[in-house]
């Protein structure tokens, strides 16, 4: 019983120190960037010199009076307009971007 709490424990240790690669569409950190803040409209506070482009790639609306939500995907981050439009975007990303 001892022998199998050590290995469990030993288990337990090393997968704790293991990076685990973020899914297509997750939200992640992207070098050199600050996570998002939502201010008091609701929209958040983003650099607009990160995001991949200034349109919502989904429903291409103009999105340089404010972003909703963001994603990365492959190493870009993507403003959206709205979590509906970003939710489309995570579930294929390769639908929406030219």
């Amino acid at each position: 019983m001892k022998a199998l709490a050590f290995i469990a424990a030993c288990f337990i240790i090393v997968s704790c120190g293991q990076k685990t690669e973020p899914k297509a569409g997750e939200n992640q950190k992207i070098e050199g960037q600050k996570p998002p803040m939502p201010k008091e409209d609701g929209k958040l506070a983003v650099d607009m010199a990160l995001l991949a482009s200034k349109i919502d790639p989904v429903c291409e609306m103009d999105i340089t009076s404010g972003v909703a939500d963001t994603a990365s995907y492959k190493g870009k981050l993507y403003g959206f307009c709205g979590t509906g439009c970003k939710e489309e975007f995570v579930k294929k990303p390769t639908d929406f971007i030219k």
